[in-house]
Parts: C-alpha cells; structure tokens; sequence
C-alpha cells in the first residue's frame, strides 16, 4: 500500500511540474494572443550601462552577463504577463493575467479564471 502511495504522491508532482512549465513557457496570451515577451534582460542592462546607470559603469558585457546569471532565469528574458499570487493560497505565483485584454490563467492549468474579489 505505501508504494502504491508514494507512486500516486510521485505522478502528481510529475504532473504539477508538466503543466507548470507549459505554463512559464507560454510567451502570448491564449485570450488575445498578445506577446508576452519583453525583450532581453541582458541587452537590457547593457542598454542601461550605455545611459550611465551607476550599477553597470566600469562592466563588461561579459561581467554583466554573470551579474544577471546570478539572479534571473533562463531564458533571460523579461515577461509582460502579471504574476498573481494570492495569500494563504499557493505560495508563489498562481496566475498569470494579460495586461492588455486583463484575462487571467491559471498557472498550472492555462485555464481562464476569474478571481474573487477581496
């Protein structure tokens, strides 16, 4: 019986990560297919380092890019998408809502939702 439910207990977690990386990996809104995808967060910096920004003075492109290695996830890129995280709930980011059309998915599912209100 204990195999039984550690196998049950196994696939779901196999199952919540599958759709949870569909989920992240979504770059348009299923709604309004507008582009979620923000740009590079490394042309971004370079970009700031080239305007004067104190941080990136004195950087190498090649310093920058383990600065950003250090805090940001691959793909590097920034997203448009609203991350929605609802206290006493999930803990980290259940939602993704569009900005433009303001649809709301669920993380884990894409399925539209619509939120209570508070």
């Amino acid at each position: 019986m204990e195999n039984k439910i550690n196998n049950t207990a196994e696939n779901a977690t196999k199952n919540m990560a599958s759709n949870l990386v569909l989920a992240e990996g979504q770059n348009c809104c299923p709604k309004c297919q507008s582009d979620w995808d923000g740009g590079s967060i490394l042309e971004t910096f370079i970009k700031q380092r080239e305007e004067g920004v104190k941080v990136w003075q004195g950087k190498s492109d090649e310093q920058i890019e383990a600065d950003m290695k250090e805090s940001y996830s691959p793909p590097y890129r920034w997203g448009k998408n609203i991350g929605i995280e609802i206290q006493g709930g999930y803990d980290g980011v259940g939602y993704w809502q569009c900005p433009d059309c303001k649809a709301t998915f669920n993380r884990f599912t894409g399925a539209e939702t619509i939120l209570p209100l508070r």
